[in-house]
């Protein structure tokens, strides 16, 4: 009952219409049909012995783990060889004492760990219907217990306040793999989405070439979808160097420069290697292909990074309804300055990559509401528009040494508009809020 109200629901906004791959006489819809199960992923903790040797530890010194449904090789008989690893995100802490605070959270520590985690739309989706290409494979979602984007590798815990910390999210993830490969069947893997949203999806950006060259099978297919994790190195409203600041310190307090692209690393002189932390510069060395997903108006960027949104009141609803021709200004200065960071790397053209990127104030959409709703144009294009979770199976498709980036660059071509609706990006606007939307 569920997925045929949701399918009647995507119909009736326009999302899939005639471009819709769900025939009636697919496996795929006739497995829908029929009750098929699409499980839920399940906790699954790293050994504590293990976990104890090698050090991969949560912030508190529990033993860190994952989430996993296997594949359904019913409906896709070659998913049994193809994998999702879907990277958590939760911020991370800047200082000891937001570690030490963090640590008593499921964010620092298993104990605090669900049993089942559910997986929203996007390309970790349980819902075959708005993640036809991915459902099928082995999913897998890494919980973030570390603080630091997988990227610590402090050898010695830190006692704060009488409580040990220990920083060792490289550790983590290149033991999670482990496990996968040791218990999961990853060692036949053939291909592999790495993929994550916010701290989870900035995971993306800095370790998607180390885990293609050393955690998965040498020769596979390889790519990355970075979900909101483009966080601009930029000041805040008023001038002020505070996101630089804080991240600069997550670097250094949790010894993460090692844990970091190692390229984008060796390019730097050692007191600048902390800047690595930041998306621009470990994309502009990635080879990995990747299709970013993000909003040019990113609302935990505007809130946290830029500083401005707080202050704006209404402006800083979904659809700016109230904004002064000066908040508009501001905000669509901080739009200009995300597309120049992104669109001036060599490799946002470079074959094999694409990006979706909206107008939309929001942050994960890529694994909400956004997945089925949002609809881009190719940059310089007007139409037509795709939708997001299908320009997204179409670059995965695709081989990437020959595909050129201009086919799967989608771009909201746009600033909000000076006069009501400000809102320059029609499909930001659900059916039920098309006034606040330009046509």
């Amino acid at each position: 009952m569920l997925t045929t109200l949701l399918l009647v629901s995507l119909l009736a906004a326009g999302t899939l219409g005639a471009e819709s791959p769900y025939k009636d006489d697919s496996p795929l819809k006739q497995a829908v049909g029929a009750g098929s199960p699409f499980k839920e992923p399940e906790l699954v903790l790293l050994d504590p012995e293990i976990a104890q040797a090698t050090g991969a530890l949560c912030l508190d010194g529990t033993p860190p783990g994952f989430y996993y449904a296997p594949a359904n090789t019913d409906v896709d008989p070659s998913a049994a060889t193809k994998w999702v690893v879907y990277i958590q995100g939760g911020g991370w802490c800047y200082t000891l004492d937001d570690c030490l605070a963090r640590a008593n959270t499921s964010l620092g520590s298993s104990k605090f760990f669900g049993k089942t985690f559910g997986t929203g739309e996007g390309p970790f989706s349980s819902n075959p219907l708005i993640n036809p290409e991915f459902v099928n494979y082995h999913r897998v979602g890494f919980a973030y217990c570390d603080g630091a984007s997988f990227s610590g590798n402090a050898d010695e815990p830190v006692v704060v306040r009488g409580t040990p910390l220990y920083f060792r999210g490289h550790r983590i993830l290149v033991e999670l793999f482990g496990m996968l490969h040791r218990q999961f069947g990853m060692d036949q893997g053939t291909h592999l989405l790495v993929t994550g949203c916010s701290a989870g999806g900035l995971s993306t950006f800095l370790h998607a070439d180390y885990i293609r060259d050393n955690l998965f099978p040498a020769g596979g297919y390889v790519k990355a979808m970075p979900i909101s994790g483009f966080f601009l190195l930029h000041d805040d409203g008023n001038g002020n160097n505070l996101y630089p600041d804080q991240m600069k310190n997550v670097v250094a307090m949790q010894n993460a420069t090692g844990g970091l692209h190692q390229g984008c690393v060796a390019s730097l002189p050692a007191d600048e290697q902390w800047r690595c932390i930041f998306a621009n510069y470990s994309y502009a060395h990635t080879t990995t292909p990747m299709f970013v997903l993000n909003s040019a108006l990113d609302s935990w960027q505007l809130y946290n990074i830029y500083t401005v949104a707080a202050s704006f009141s209404n402006c800083s609803a979904p659809y700016f309804p109230d904004c002064s021709a000066s908040n508009i200004a501001v905000l669509n200065k901080y739009a200009q300055d995300f597309s120049r960071d992104l669109q001036s790397l060599s490799v946002y053209s470079q074959n094999g990559n694409g990006a979706f990127i909206d107008m939309c104030f929001e942050h994960c959409a890529g694994e909400g509401s956004g997945w089925a709703q949002y609809s881009l144009a190719l940059q310089g294009q007007t139409s037509p528009r795709r939708p997001m979770f299908q320009a997204a199976d179409d670059w995965w498709r695709q081989p990437p040494s020959s595909t050129p980036a201009k086919l799967y660059n989608y771009l909201a071509d746009c600033l909000l508009n000076k006069q009501a609706p400000h809102q320059c990006q029609a499909s930001c606007c659900p059916p039920s809020q098309k006034s606040f939307c330009s046509p």
